[in-house]
């Protein structure tokens, strides 16, 4: 199932409109079996290009990793290039059975051990190993099995330790670097009390001991009251402001945020991705709703405002995931989901600051991402004339 066919594709028969499928009942009922559909499709509604969503960069080799969960695909990129309108080809591609990829959104790196961190958020609920030099169809080294819905992944290597966000069940949990298979959190930040909504991207700020959690404001609890649901079925719930939560590096439980940015102020709506630039003391946050980046000093707190935002029609910003820092170079890289690019910028860049350069992962004329994203299901409006699928 880790492919376009399942993640990011639709096929629609034109078999559905002519009466064949009522043939088909027939047929499966006269012969007291299931329905089998012999007919190819006549046309497909698909993306056939990669949807760029997590990101890393490894400054030792001046490269970029991004994951892309429409083909189940980590793509790595020259991270210096001449701007192009054309698209931009990998250096190095994993995909495949093999690999297990689905809808892989977060990636993170360890230069140090040479290895690769991707998480699976619908589809594997596992975080894969790879080898940083990895490419084609290959297995992982190895696994970490996780709740469904883990999202956005930091790697702590000074504490030895991944901390991991789990959006459908509002939980943080922190595992040792060393976990792998059916292995236990060492901790977990977890409760009514934590104001966790959804959460998705992640950073921790090793040297003062806190985690930075971007959360969209789902939030949910079991009908019988206390700890938030394993599944949607079994809760209640409400939305809430979206919001960044900071708890202690080293939280444990149902603890309450040290402190919370939260209100109409701030401008986030629907944050995913957060980075922290340590030589700043901003927190940079893809502000995927509004198609901007938004910056705050990291001791906010509250219904304030951001202290710089990139936005604007020259930014090329399309529907942002997640950010990172070439500190290196002094470049601060966006994945636009919506677009099929990565955008690069000057890490100061503000207001309507056009891009440095791009990566393209589709030709500058192509159409924007269709959107799908786990389609569920298809039903044709016929009074409008138009095809309606849920992700």
């Amino acid at each position: 199932m880790a492919n376009k066919k399942f993640m990011g594709a639709l096929l629609v028969g034109v078999w559905v409109m002519n009466g064949l499928w009522a043939a088909a009942q027939q047929q499966a009922k006269d012969a007291g079996g299931p329905i089998v559909l012999k007919k190819a499709p006549v046309r497909i509604i698909e993306d056939p290009f990669p949807t760029f969503q997590g990101i890393a960069v490894n400054e030792e080799r001046d490269e970029v990793i991004m994951t892309d969960d429409n083909e189940g695909a980590i793509l790595t990129y020259a991270g210096q290039f001449n701007p192009t309108d054309s698209r931009n080809e990998p250096r190095r591609k994993i995909w495949g059975p093999k690999s297990q990829l689905g809808m892989v959104c977060s990636v993170t790196l360890s230069p140090e051990k040479q290895e690769m961190y991707v998480l699976d958020n619908d589809t594997g609920d596992h975080m894969l190993v790879f080898a940083l030099d990895g490419n084609g169809q290959v297995a992982p080294l190895r696994e970490l099995h996780l709740e469904h819905g883990a999202w956005g992944i930091f790697l702590d290597e000074k504490n030895g330790e991944f901390v991991i966000s789990t959006q459908h069940i509002n939980k943080v949990s922190v595992y040792s670097t060393a976990a792998e298979g059916d292995d236990k959190a060492l901790r977990v930040i977890y409760g009514p009390n934590t104001g966790l909504a959804d959460p998705h991207g992640l950073t921790v700020d090793v040297e003062g001991g806190e985690i930075f959690v971007a959360n969209h404001g789902h939030w949910h609890v079991e009908k019988s009251g206390g700890q938030p649901a394993e599944s949607a079925d079994d809760s209640t719930g409400k939305f809430l402001l979206p919001s960044i939560t900071v708890y202690s590096r080293t939280a444990n439980g149902d603890v309450v945020p040290l402190r919370t940015i939260q209100g109409s102020r701030t401008g986030l709506n629907w944050p995913h991705g957060v980075y922290l630039d340590t030589a700043s003391g901003q927190i940079v946050v893809a502000n995927t709703g509004e198609d901007s980046i938004l910056f705050f000093d990291k001791k906010a707190k509250g219904n304030v405002a951001p202290v710089r935002v990139i936005r604007g029609p020259a930014t090329g910003l399309d529907g942002p995931t997640q950010v990172v820092l070439d500190t290196k170079r002094n470049e601060l890289w966006v994945t636009n989901w919506d677009n099929h690019t990565a955008t690069v910028y000057p890490r100061t860049a503000a207001g309507n600051a056009a891009p440095l350069r791009r990566v393209r992962g589709a030709p500058a004329s192509a159409p924007r991402a269709t959107g799908f994203g786990n389609p569920g299901d298809v039903i044709f409006d016929a009074r409008r004339g138009e095809i309606l699928v849920p992700n």
